[in-house]
Formats: C-alpha cells, sequence, structure tokens
C-alpha cells in the first residue's frame, strides 16, 4: 500500500456544523435587525466562508463585524452538542487508523473549539495534529498550513490528500501541491471546478479507492 497521508476541513467535511453555524448567524442578523432565510445563509458560507459572510453584512447594513462576530460566536457555543459527525467519518477513520494511514485536521476555526468539537464527535484520537489559522497559519487558500504539516511529518506529496467541501479546500490542496477530494452532499449549492483530483457523496468512497488502487 502507498505511503497515504489525509489532511481534513472540519466544517461540513469531518462534522456537520452548519446546523449549528447557519441557525446561530441567523439569530445574531436577527438580533441585528437584519432577516435572511437559513438557505440562503447556508449557500452562502458553504461556497464561500463565514468570515466574507459576516464582513459583507457588516458592510451592508451597517454594524461591526467583530461585535457581530463575538455575538455569533456566544451562540454558537451554546449549541455545540448538537454537531454530529458527517455519515461514514467515524468508520472511514478507523479504517486508516486500522491502516496506519495517518490523519491531521487544517481548520479555520480556533484550535482549542476544533479539539473540543473532535472531542464531542469522538473523533479526537484519529488526529496525529490540529492547526488553525490562529496557531499563525494563513487563510486559505494559502498553501501554509498544509506545507507545514507535509515538511513537518515528511509526507509524500503524491499521496497525500487534503479533503473538503468547498472549492476553497480544493485550492488550497493545489497550491501545496499535494491531491484534492471534494467532498459535496447531494443538496450542496458548491460544485466542482474541475482542478479537484476527486469529487465524492459518500465517504466510504475513499476507502473503497484505496482497496480498488484508484487513489
Amino acid at each position: 500500500m502507498k505511503n497515504y497521508a489525509f489532511i481534513w476541513d472540519m466544517d461540513g467535511t469531518l462534522v456537520d456544523s452548519y446546523v449549528v453555524m447557519v441557525p446561530s448567524l441567523k439569530q445574531a442578523l436577527k438580533e441585528y435587525g437584519v432577516d435572511m432565510t437559513e438557505k440562503e445563509i447556508r449557500d452562502f458560507v458553504l461556497v464561500d466562508s463565514v468570515k466574507k459572510f459576516i464582513a459583507l453584512q457588516g458592510e451592508k447594513h451597517g454594524f461591526d463585524k467583530d461585535e457581530f462576530n463575538k455575538r455569533y460566536l456566544e451562540i454558537q457555543d451554546s449549541q455545540l452538542d448538537k454537531i454530529e459527525t458527517i455519515k461514514g467519518v467515524p468508520e472511514l477513520l478507523a479504517y486508516l487508523k486500522e491502516k496506519k494511514i495517518p490523519n491531521y485536521l487544517f481548520t479555520h476555526k480556533e484550535r482549542d473549539l476544533a479539539e473540543k468539537v473532535l472531542i464531542n464527535s469522538h473523533l479526537a484520537e484519529y488526529f496525529e495534529e490540529v492547526v488553525s489559522i490562529y496557531d499563525g497559519f494563513k487563510r486559505k487558500p494559502d498553501p501554509d498550513a498544509n506545507l507545514y504539516l507535509v515538511n513537518k511529518y515528511h509526507l509524500e506529496k503524491e499521496n497525500t490528500y487534503y479533503v473538503g467541501d468547498r472549492n476553497l479546500d480544493i485550492d488550497c490542496a493545489k497550491n501545496a501541491e499535494i491531491g484534492g477530494i471534494l467532498y459535496l452532499e447531494d443538496d450542496s449549492p458548491a460544485s466542482p471546478k474541475g482542478n479537484e483530483d476527486y469529487v465524492i457523496n459518500d465517504m466510504m468512497k475513499i476507502k473503497e479507492m484505496i482497496e480498488k488502487g484508484e487513489l
């Protein structure tokens, strides 16, 4: 078997955090006098980012984005127990661990929060290291964090894959010259751009591809 390694996005890839993020953004907006549907919010943040969404709404409606973000996080933090794993993720990670294939996490979340979500979701044992932009790494699609993990753990670029649910994740992978696997749920507003190596709608497809020698 090849010396595989996987670097993972978190939100929408390992865990369905949108079930908490989107209602939290909706509630915070309502407190600021802004009414948006959950679909409008989800479609934007899934294709782009929460950071850009908040910045645009702050500019449009004239509120302080930092204060809004603080309130949004307060609402979100009170609902973390509602976050569930994406279907197939626990089984896939258990398989990868059994095969001694290492996993790493690169997220825009604060590292402490990301680790808390991993613990709550019973996924923490599967990851060698969690890195975040709050550790000093640049935001996606900059390859900074991916290259740090590749270099630190001597990963083979040709056998290392970044798995994410947004085109931004694939751009991040390509900029680090590693593979990109785009995970799209059936109702995802995102769509492939053509630079991803694989598009999947079932996490166990990764296991299948490894076993068939297709990855």
